[in-house]
């Protein structure tokens, strides 16, 4: 019994012994596999020296730099994990990731739903072994996590796409951000969901964008697949049973509609009609209240093409962060129209001529500083090869006909010649840059018209008049060689001469119905905003959207759909 009684208590003993043991063994396990991590972290972050990006499993991490400078400083120890798993601040970030679809970006490419699957295995128990959290699978966690912070609060600042892919000539204007700095003053406040405010702009027109871009999604969940294609040409009046109440859900759905409980749905009514021109205005179209060919062909998109619209222009607006003055200029290409703003209102409104499709006119600021009356044309020798060589070498009188002057050679030994007395046939493609210079004096015929508005830019891009009154009458206007023309320049040079006591409104006039030409400088310099914004929210809260004439947001809409990562 009393040998019994031993063994019993020995077998006890042992039993706490190995408890105590096991015990300190799963305690100091997380230990060591936060250790793990670390050098797993170091390894990945010390082998990417010259490296932009690195992968991880079938994941691209495009913040390299970034990711080395923080955890260099911090020799590497995880912030998205302690001892016990990951933190709730891992969670958190996991939720404001998956939110900046309502900024225009794709969650899925801040490796969101791959961070989801680990912080749900881990909460499963999958990632363990022996009881320990596998060391690789936190590893990645943790960087996963980090890249997707920093490229989400890049591209939130900056923009996904580097301006160049779209327009060469286009050059990103970033506002600074430490965003190594970000991370670590996020850390100590643990405000992720809110973080991401701090880099966005802060604009209005971003704000109501962005507030349009979630009523759309909202909008595309409650489309029907319902398409239109009527037998007869609508107008109103007509009678179409399997159309009318497909257009009447489309602009009810479009918010162009108020829908009422109409008595007959199939009759196209003075509601349908307006509600039509409605859909016209706000898209660019030629408003006729009937439903043409171009205005089925804008019904029949699908809220996709909307949505992504949407977000190639909000990428736009992060690529550079506009100072809106007290009183500037602003060109909208797309929409071929000009707006002269004074606080915050719309004081002259115009329609414009914009550049053709080879000869696009660039996006970019500057200062209006002076006004020219009665120009002078100095033809650039680009035109002349590309639009007038023909002309030149075959047309007896071209020059005098056009009153087009010509000088050989530059500054000292320039001289006027009598173009009449040189073979064009045979002049050289060079010559027409380096040996003659070409300009039309002012009159009728002259390109530029009776006035043009100088901003001094590398593009030698300016607003003017123009004797083709007939382009005005038209819905889509780009004929251009990259310059602005415009449909009412007169009233634009007395808005930019209020402030001088000499040029009146009249005198204005009268100088131009003279040919002497005048160049009046500005009392204060005007700033002019060269845009292309394919769609927008107005003054009224409409959604306006008009055509991508350059096919500049298709090239966004491709960038994003490639996963493309700017060089960091």
């Amino acid at each position: 019994m009393f040998i019994l009684r031993i063994i019993i208590l020995t077998i006890g003993f042992s039993m706490v012994i190995t408890s105590i043991t096991s015990n300190l063994a799963e305690y100091k396990a997380p230990l060591l596999s936060i250790n793990m991590v670390s050098n797993h972290l170091k390894n990945w972050v010390d082998n990417t020296e010259h490296k932009k990006t690195i992968r991880i499993g079938a994941r691209t991490i495009a913040a390299v730099p970034w990711i080395k400078a923080f955890y260099s400083a911090r020799n590497y120890k995880p912030v998205w994990l302690n001892v016990n798993g990951p933190l709730s601040r891992a969670y958190t970030l996991a939720r404001a990731v998956e939110e900046v679809d309502k900024e225009g970006l794709r969650p899925e490419k801040y490796h969101v739903k791959k961070i989801n699957k680990i912080l749900k295995g881990i909460r499963q128990g999958k990632y363990q072994s022996g009881g320990f959290l596998h060391p690789v699978h936190l590893a990645a966690l943790e960087i996963f996590l980090t890249d997707a912070f920093f490229m989400c609060a890049s591209h939130l600042a900056w923009g996904q796409v580097d301006p160049r892919l779209v327009d060469e000539r286009l050059l990103p204007e970033q506002i600074e951000h430490d965003f190594v700095a970000l991370l670590n003053q996020t850390l100590e406040t643990e405000d992720f969901l809110n973080f991401f405010a701090r880099v966005v702009p802060k604009s209005r027109e971003y704000q109501q964008l962005k507030t349009a871009l979630v009523e759309y999604r909202l909008l595309q969940k409650k489309e029907k697949c319902l398409r239109i294609f009527p037998k007869l040409r609508l107008v109103k009046g007509v009678r179409d049973r399997r159309t009318i109440p497909a257009l009447r859900y489309k602009l009810g759905l479009l918010g162009d509609l108020i829908q009422t409980s109409a008595l007959d749905d199939t009759l196209f009514n003075d509601e349908v009609e307006l509600a039509l021109m409605h859909f016209q205005i706000r898209h660019g179209l030629k408003v006729s209240g009937e439903l043409n060919e171009e205005t089925i062909q804008q019904l029949n998109k699908p809220m996709e093409e909307y949505i992504v619209h949407l977000e190639a222009n909000l990428e736009r607006m992060r690529w550079r962060t506009y100072n809106w003055e007290d009183q500037y200029l602003v060109v909208n290409i797309p929409d071929f129209s000009l707006k002269m703003i004074s606080k915050n209102k719309t004081v002259l409104h115009m329609r414009v001529v914009v550049g053709k499709q080879y000869t696009k006119t660039p996006i970019f600021s500057d200062k209006l500083r002076f006004v020219v009356l009665n120009p002078v044309w100095k033809i650039p020798p680009a035109i002349i090869l590309r639009e007038k060589l023909w002309k030149i070498r075959h047309e007896k009188n071209y020059f005098k006909r056009h009153h087009i002057k010509v000088t050989r050679g530059w500054g000292k030994n320039a001289q006027d010649i009598d173009p009449a007395t040189v073979d064009w046939r045979k002049v050289r493609i060079k010559d027409f840059y380096g040996k003659y210079r070409f300009r039309q004096t002012s009159g009728p015929s002259n390109p530029l018209g009776r006035v043009k508005f100088m901003f001094p830019n590398k593009y030698n891009v300016y607003l003017h008049d123009t004797p083709q009154r007939k382009l005005f009458r038209k819905e889509a206007r780009y004929f251009s060689s990259g310059c602005i023309r415009l449909e009412k320049p007169l009233k634009l040079a007395a808005a930019c001469l209020r402030g001088n006591r000499f040029w009146t409104p009249r005198r204005i006039e009268a100088a131009v119905k003279g040919k002497l030409k005048q160049k009046i400088k500005l009392t204060k310099s005007i700033p002019i905003h060269i845009l292309y914004r394919t769609a927008w929210v107005d003054k009224d809260g409409v959604v306006q959207f008009r055509k991508d004439i350059y096919g500049r947001d298709i090239k966004i809409i491709q960038a994003f759909r490639e996963n493309y990562f700017p060089s960091l």
